[in-house]
């Protein structure tokens, strides 16, 4: 991939919810199920080196509990319009690792849509160095036990939420 379909730390970093930015809360759907919010967004750390991604614990006191997942959450309404995807996705990162790691993120996110609900996930890639891996010591807030590392090849040693099971299963360049 060429620079150009990266988004680089510098400008990443900077990405803040605006100040009316509402939250939806819990949604439920005519189908019997329900949602956090119409749309959701979140980041998966990746090592494209080592063929590693970073994985959080949920834990008890979210929707999923116990699963290892990725950061992110609800899209707010800022306007009457659901937020950009990629200001949630910085944002609910930051707020569940304390800070975020420097790297660079895919500018086109995968999306996962359930059309019965029209809830979509958009699930953006933040690429990062060896160096970084092991600099980076996420600082959990509540929304998560533990995190770790793990080789994208043995993940079905472990419990994955399967919407972050369907975004590697997507990737085309790991």
């Amino acid at each position: 991939m060429a620079d150009a379909d990266y988004i680089p730390y510098e400008e990443y970093s900077g990405l803040y919810s605006s100040p009316d930015a509402q939250e939806v809360g819990l949604v439920h759907h005519l189908d019997g199920t329900n949602t956090w919010g119409l749309g959701g967004a979140g980041l998966l750390i990746l090592s494209p080196v080592n063929q590693e991604v970073l994985l959080f614990k949920r834990s008890g006191k979210v929707h999923d509990p116990s699963y290892w997942g990725i950061t992110g959450g609800a899209r707010n309404i800022v306007d009457d319009v659901l937020e950009e995807s990629l200001i949630t996705a910085v944002v609910e990162s930051r707020e569940e690792m304390g800070y975020l790691p420097n790297g660079k993120i895919r500018r086109d996110p995968y999306v996962y849509s359930k059309q019965i609900t029209k809830f979509t996930y958009e699930t953006y890639i933040l690429e990062i160095d060896d160096v970084e891996k092991e600099l980076f010591e996420p600082k959990l807030n509540w929304e998560h036990d533990e995190y770790g590392w793990f080789e994208i090849d043995k993940l079905s040693e472990l419990d994955v939420h399967p919407g972050v099971l369907w975004v590697l299963k997507q990737l085309d360049t790991v």
